[in-house]
């Protein structure tokens, strides 16, 4: 039959045309893995250590915590409260975890550093330790937003913001010791 063996001969040179091709390099090639192209989230949203005082939480309430949207404006009531930080209580012995709520004295630059954008999420591994997510809470007319520092691509507070966020200016306005004398050696002797 005249017409199959045409019809054969045809196809098997476009297979050939095809391996040719695919050999040759000239075949498109499949596209490289696109990695993930969406911002890193915090890997931690909470304080490290919980604060519990009440006059501490007036300054720093437990509200849910947001990426600062990106619009720097003049917030003059700008606060950072800390808690199970150790320090002197009397000049010589640390008794145990203070729990501090700071006003930020001029809270401008350090939001422009907050208003910057997550870092890109990274495919790869990422340590799996928590870090502080250096929470700000800002104050405007009567509703309180609780902000954390932008993350890089492993949801860890970025270089800048660490820096930004322990150079600010700030002046205490609470603090509680909320520890006890370790042993009798941290008590006043009795005479």
């Amino acid at each position: 039959m005249p017409g199959t063996r045409r019809a054969s001969t045809v196809a098997a040179a476009c297979l050939i045309a095809v391996v040719g091709l695919g050999l040759s390099g000239c075949w498109p090639a499949p596209d490289p893995a696109v990695g993930p192209s969406f911002p890193a989230e915090p890997q931690n949203r909470e304080p490290l250590d919980p604060i519990t005082e009440p006059d501490v939480l007036d300054y720093c309430p437990d509200v849910p915590v947001v990426h600062y949207p990106g619009i720097v404006a003049p917030y003059e009531f700008v606060y950072a409260c800390r808690a199970g930080e150790h320090r002197p209580s009397d000049g010589v012995t640390t008794y145990g975890s203070w729990q501090v709520a700071y006003r930020i004295v001029d809270p401008h630059s350090l939001l422009e550093v907050y208003s910057l954008p997550n870092d890109t999420r990274r495919g790869g591994a990422c340590p799996d330790h928590l870090a502080d997510p250096l929470i700000l809470w800002v104050h405007e007319r009567g509703t309180v937003v609780a902000i954390y520092a932008p993350v890089d691509e492993c949801g860890f507070p970025r270089d800048d913001a660490v820096t930004a966020y322990a150079n600010a200016d700030r002046h205490v306005l609470v603090e509680f010791d909320q520890g006890v004398p370790l042993d009798e050696r941290d008590t006043p002797a009795e005479h």
